[in-house]
């Protein structure tokens, strides 16, 4: 139905030669574009329906290895050093953190259950998630500042994606908190 979708009512004229913009996308969520055109006799051709999941532009993504399995110096180079406290008080269990990243990088940082990521195979995918996902809490990162984690358990760690100032990303680092209780364990 018209309501459950927008619908753009558009003339062969009024087509931009360099493509349709659609803002307002959710990351990692799927969409269908459908076109049709209405015929001079009134009638509609068939629907072209194109499926795509928009990805967030990441650059030239900086992975942790080389296609050889080594580490790759890019990446040792941008690694930000994370600091965890884990306090745990009966069921619950909270981590405060701090994260310096090396000058000329900025960073976003987040701590999750690693059950999050099942459904996100690589690298991309992950860094993605942390960037996008609405139902974590994600905290730029800012020198010198704590950010904490109530309620953490078992499998949670904190997650850290870096940008360079050419806008490119990196695999993002992980700090392993090995949690062994919490609330619900």
């Amino acid at each position: 139905t018209p309501s459950s979708y927008y619908m753009n009512k558009v003339t062969a004229a009024e087509l931009p030669a360099d493509g349709i913009e659609m803002t307002g996308l959710t990351v990692g969520s799927p969409y269908y574009f459908v076109v049709a055109a209405k015929l001079t006799d009134g009638t509609y051709t068939k629907a072209t329906i194109l499926s795509f999941t928009p990805e967030m532009d990441l650059g030239n993504f900086i992975y942790a290895t080389d296609d050889n399995g080594n580490e790759n110096a890019a990446w040792v180079a941008a690694k930000p050093v994370v600091t965890a406290n884990v306090q745990t008080v009966g069921d619950f269990t909270t981590v405060t953190w701090n994260v310096t990243v090396p000058e000329g990088f900025v960073a976003k940082t987040a701590c999750f259950s690693e059950d999050y990521l099942t459904d996100y195979p690589t690298a991309k995918d992950k860094v993605q998630f942390v960037l996008t996902y609405p139902y974590i809490d994600v905290f730029d990162v800012v020198a010198g500042e704590n950010y904490s984690q109530f309620y953490a358990s078992k499998g949670y760690n904190v997650y850290t994606v870096v940008c360079d100032a050419e806008g490119n990303y990196y695999e993002t680092y992980v700090t392993e908190l090995n949690i062994t209780g919490g609330f619900g364990v």
